[in-house]
């Protein structure tokens, strides 16, 4: 039994996957065939230590219908990942969605009504977008779709709209001056923004297209030319300084970015198959014991 008891703590400490979140992005292509303009959108996770990155599959609607995803966000309490579409998606412009990031399978939850540039939540639950042709915030409702827009935040915002991010005290970050704007705070209560550090160091002046944070508090970004195609590189960022650091490229054209934990059913379906070898290992041991025993008996 302890030889079991070994095998069985070697498949628990083999899962370090339980544990992890991965990085996700999404980029969104244009494409023409035969004097048709067509559009990819497909999901990868992304080495957030290198950049590395690695295609899973292309987003749809119902299994068929492509719609473009220009941010990401996951909800802190159910895990759920939330994504708004582009002004120009082939399905459900500018509407909220819910996202399988294991499959690319997206759902439509409603329209926004409004060009969103970056989503993210706050601690307790509550959905804000960032609209880069009115400059302000909205919260959003993730049961439907519907904004209640936030007075003007008093910033100018350039051509490509603002990456926007919430940490974990309620600060509202957003960076909607381009990668050699500035990183400024917004109030997510009252919607008004204060100027902050200038950006330095990023690989591209054009945008910062995208804001998160990782698990342990670090700021990632999407910084793109805005060329067509857009190259793309994530980027971490220093909110107190405004350093900007290259991490390595995207996929051209790369918008969304997240982490999601790993699903915990995935740990537990690995010790369910864990247990299983185990107690069929011992049906095998108990079986031969028996036989052996009978031998000896009948000898």
């Amino acid at each position: 039994m302890l030889r079991h008891a070994l095998w069985l703590s070697l498949l628990l400490t083999a899962l370090p996957a339980a544990a992890e979140t991965v990085l996700y992005a999404v980029s969104n292509r244009v494409h023409f065939t035969e004097g048709a303009t067509g559009i990819w959108s497909n999901l990868y996770r992304v080495d957030p230590a290198t950049g590395q990155f690695v295609l899973l599959a292309p987003v749809h609607v119902n299994g068929q219908t492509t719609v473009t995803i220009v941010t990401l966000a996951i909800h802190p309490k159910t895990d759920v990942v939330y994504a708004a579409s582009g002004s120009r998606s082939p399905t459900s412009p500018s509407s909220l969605l819910v996202l399988d990031p294991r499959t690319g399978e997206a759902k439509v939850v409603g329209p926004i009504g409004h060009v969103v540039s970056d989503l993210a939540y706050t601690d307790d639950g509550r959905l804000y977008a960032w609209l880069p042709e009115e400059n302000r915030l909205a919260q959003v409702d993730p049961a439907t779709g519907g904004v209640k827009l936030l007075p003007p935040s008093g910033i100018t915002g350039e051509p490509g709209g603002g990456g926007f991010v919430i940490d974990e005290r309620g600060v509202g970050y957003v960076a909607a001056t381009g990668g050699e704007g500035t990183l400024d705070r917004v109030d997510i209560k009252s919607g008004h923004a204060t100027p902050g550090p200038r950006l330095t160091g990023a690989p591209f002046p054009a945008a910062i297209s995208n804001l998160t944070f990782s698990p342990d508090g670090r700021m990632y970004a999407v910084n793109s030319n805005m060329g067509a195609p857009a190259a793309t590189a994530l980027v971490k960022i220093d909110p107190a300084s405004g350093k900007v650091a290259q991490v390595g490229k995207l996929p051209n054209d790369a918008h969304a970015l997240i982490f999601v934990p790993h699903d915990p059913l995935t740990m537990w379906l690995w010790i369910g198959a864990g247990i299983a070898v185990l107690v069929a290992i011992g049906g095998v041991v108990y079986r031969r014991r028996v036989a052996r025993a009978r031998q000896a008996h009948e000898g």
